[in-house]
This record gives C-alpha cells, structure tokens and sequence, in this order.
C-alpha cells in the first residue's frame, strides 16, 4: 500500500509540473518514487521494523535508491520533448 501511494504521489507531482509547463520526465518521476518506497520497505529486513533505527537508516536507504533512479532518468525531461504536441 504505502508503495502504490508513493507511485501515486510522484505520478500526480509529475503532472503538476507538467501544468506549469515544466517539463519534468513521468518515468524518472514514478520510477524514483517506486524504487524509493520499496527501499525503505525493504530494509526492514535488515533493520528492525517499527524502530527509529529503521526509521532513519531504512528512509535513508529507500531516499538512496529513489533519488538515484529519478536522477540517473531526469534528462529524459530536458531533450526537449514538448509536452503537448505542436498540431
């Protein structure tokens, strides 16, 4: 559930930007936000999950992952796609 959320979340973000004519890639945007919940997730199989430890070193963990994704895919955004097609 708090994975869907997150796609969710970074889905609609994504869209705001692109109202604002910004720009930004959906695929960095919903991918970062995926892979950054399923991090922070998974980590508590190395951590404890409901502690504080999990809590920061697991959301440090899931930020890793999530802002690597979306910032290894973010030029996808800036090759100058429009974001509605000229007719």
């Amino acid at each position: 559930m708090l994975i869907l959320l997150a796609i969710l979340v970074s889905g609609v973000a994504a869209m705001l930007f692109k109202a604002r004519r910004l720009n930004p890639s959906m695929l960095a945007a919903v991918l970062g936000g995926f892979l950054g919940a399923y991090g922070a997730v998974a980590s508590g199989e190395f951590f404890e999950p409901g502690s504080i430890d999990w809590v920061i070193r697991g959301g440090v963990y899931g930020i890793c992952m999530g802002g690597l994704a979306s910032l290894l895919l973010s030029p996808i955004g800036w090759i100058g796609i429009p974001a509605k097609p000229s007719s």
